[in-house]
């Protein structure tokens, strides 16, 4: 039976990870058409500020400003979901 709980409990982690992944998704999704641009600098140059992505994106500055605080909620939110202790 060590054997079968292994597999079941192995199935399990993976199917809240892939929960909390498609959670994460499904959060962002209104988020991509903003976010594409100033991420991609950021993921080329590791910095981008709130002025860049402006020119990037020719976007309001409060608006920028309310999508990077909804990926940071989003993110400490899923960051707690995987550090939470599991059901099995």
């Amino acid at each position: 039976m060590d054997g079968i709980t292994f597999f079941v409990r192995a199935l399990h982690r993976q199917k809240e990870a892939l929960e909390g992944t498609i959670e994460q998704e499904r959060l962002m999704a209104p988020l991509a058409p903003l976010s594409d641009e100033p991420l991609a600098t950021v993921a080329e140059h590791g910095r981008v500020t709130v002025r860049d992505a402006e020119s990037l994106t020719k976007a309001k500055r409060d608006t920028i400003k309310d999508h990077l605080n909804k990926r940071a909620d989003a993110r400490v939110r899923k960051t707690h979901q995987v550090d939470a202790p599991s059901a099995l």
